[in-house]
């Protein structure tokens, strides 16, 4: 009987076992002008989902390259604001000078920072695609497995 018990028990656990697999994967939202990564429910920066996959050393390369691009792609476009900003405020002061140079650097800068958000955007869509691609292929798996042993018959859990 109490063999019969500790069987159901462990029958019982591996059925448990084998059925939390949460979802691991990363998606990927495009709104409008900004990128969204969310896993398992919550939003991530880009930051975050380099976190995430850490554990797989080619996806983490390419997500860092992106945060790269990003940084640049960011510092191009704050600068271009400043830029666009100062004129945009030299036109509302009366008597104020206004620099076309500053709003060519802006509107420069701005442009600048396209190519560099473009590239973060692909790098870090082609590191998510490889992680989630390596979770797929490594699915768990437990298995019961009855074999003879020393003093008789024992049960195998693995997975």
């Amino acid at each position: 009987m109490r063999k019969a018990i500790t069987l159901f028990i462990l029958s019982v656990l591996a059925l448990k076992l084998s059925a939390q697999t949460t979802d691991s994967t990363i998606t990927i939202k495009n709104p409008l002008f900004s990128t969204q990564y969310i896993f398992q429910g919550q939003p991530l920066t880009l930051q975050g989902a380099s976190k995430v996959v850490k554990i797989n050393p080619e996806a983490y390369a390419y997500l860092k390259e992106a945060r790269g691009y990003k940084v640049f792609g960011n510092w191009f476009k704050i600068a271009g604001f400043l830029g666009l900003g100062y004129i945009a405020a030299s036109l509302v002061i009366p008597n104020q000078e206004i620099n076309p140079m500053i709003a060519l650097a802006g509107v420069g800068c701005l442009t600048l920072s396209v190519p560099f958000n473009l590239a973060a955007s692909r790098e870090a869509k082609t590191g998510i695609g490889i992680y989630n691609s390596s979770l797929r292929q490594a699915q768990p798996t437990s298995a019961f497995n009855f074999s003879l042993g020393g003093t008789g018959v024992k049960l195998m859990l693995s997975f």
